[in-house]
């Protein structure tokens, strides 16, 4: 709303009441608290950065040379082969204290390419390249891996590139949420642009090199597993669960076939284990949607924004983050299931933000001061 700051990370209790506030004048993005009980949030484009529960900064981490715009105390992350013009979407720190999070650099394209891509498109343009990168706390870097070097805009241009005449560098896949499987050897991602959800290799193996795409699942791209069930639409933020299981929110934009759109919560299971990838699988073990609270009877459909986390008692929290868009003003909504029974599980917690008020994530906090509370940006 006019006068308030762009973004805050907001603590709710049961009751949906406000309890702590923190504003970010450069708005705010993914946020989750680490196991010393300090806050991360994404400031984009510049940054992240760690704040303690008094509001007071820990640390932060920018891209680029440091100009009074970003704070101090900063630590600046360089690509070794990218000029970073962001940090976007995901801020994940690990276990063991290196950071994953989504940067972005202008990829620029040969005419060949362009062709390639986006046939008879007269217009001259590049990609708004998404890279993923693992750093430590000290700004080293790790790993970092370009989108378009797992999955080829060729083959899965998906559902802007190509429609887009206006911009030099036009946003391609549009990831939006990472999350590293050690244990597996893989990083989980997803592309809101492409709706795809797809697995890259994490380490050189006998089997081979880092950032080899292993699996997707969606409508078309290469590694595209036999699905039972749906694909997902516009998805974002995957999360593995303690089952092998991958969540995830899938907006659904342009799904196909559906006289009204609609938003949900999804869990896949994929099979890899076979030696051969031609015999893997994926299937759709459960799904969640509800209707909308406008009284129309229509499907609650969030078009931009959302998230999907599994709970330690087994519930579900799900953020339709960003509710009518297209009709403003959006808001948000955030539901907890129990995921059980054949209409995707029973609502326990529902908290319908006021107009002009969306959410990016939702995280429930085992504890602040006392009692639990959840956590939205």
């Amino acid at each position: 709303p006019a006068g308030e700051p762009p973004g805050a990370l907001v603590i709710v209790d049961p009751q949906g009441e406000v309890v702590w506030y923190h504003d970010n004048e450069l708005g705010a993005g993914d946020a989750r608290m680490t196991e010393d009980g300090t806050l991360f949030n994404l400031y984009a484009p510049f940054g992240f950065e760690e704040v303690d529960l008094l509001g007071q900064p820990v640390h932060a981490w920018v891209w680029g040379d440091l100009d009074s715009v970003r704070p101090p105390g900063t630590t600046v992350v360089d690509s070794p082969d990218h000029d970073l013009v962001s940090f976007h979407h995901e801020v994940a720190p690990q276990p063991g204290g290196d950071i994953l999070a989504f940067s972005r650099y202008q990829l620029d394209l040969s005419d060949q390419e362009q062709e390639a891509i986006c046939p008879d498109d007269p217009a001259d343009f590049g990609i708004r390249e998404d890279l993923l990168m693992e750093f430590t706390r000290e700004g080293e870097v790790l790993h970092e891996w370009s989108l378009s070097d797992i999955v080829d805009p060729a083959e899965v241009p998906g559902r802007e590139l190509c429609a887009v005449d206006f911009e030099d560098y036009r946003d391609w896949a549009h990831g939006n949420g990472a999350v590293l499987d050690e244990a597996n050897n893989r990083v989980i991602v997803s592309g809101r642009h492409i709706d795809l959800l797809f697995a890259f290799r994490y380490e050189d193996d006998a089997d081979g090199p880092s950032g080899e795409l292993l699996w997707s699942i969606g409508p078309e791209g290469i590694g595209t597993l036999p699905l039972d069930g749906e694909p997902s639409y516009g998805l974002h933020a995957p999360e593995l669960t303690a089952d092998g299981s991958i969540l995830v929110f899938d907006n659904g934009n342009d799904r196909p076939g559906t006289p009204e759109p609609y938003s949900r919560a999804v869990r896949y299971v994929v099979d890899d284990s076979a030696p051969d990838p031609a015999d893997w699988t994926a299937r759709q073990t459960w799904e969640f949607r509800t209707e909308d609270l406008d009284g129309d009877g229509g499907p609650l459909y969030a078009d931009f924004l959302g998230d999907a986390d599994e709970q330690p008692n087994g519930n579900v929290l799900i953020g339709f983050g960003g509710i009518g868009q297209e009709e403003p003003p959006a808001r948000g909504r955030i539901i907890e299931v129990v995921p059980t029974g054949s209409a995707g599980g029973d609502i326990v917690f529902d908290l319908t933000l006021p107009d002009s008020w969306t959410s990016y994530r939702s995280e429930r906090l085992p504890s602040l001061y006392a009692g639990p509370r959840w956590v939205t940006s």
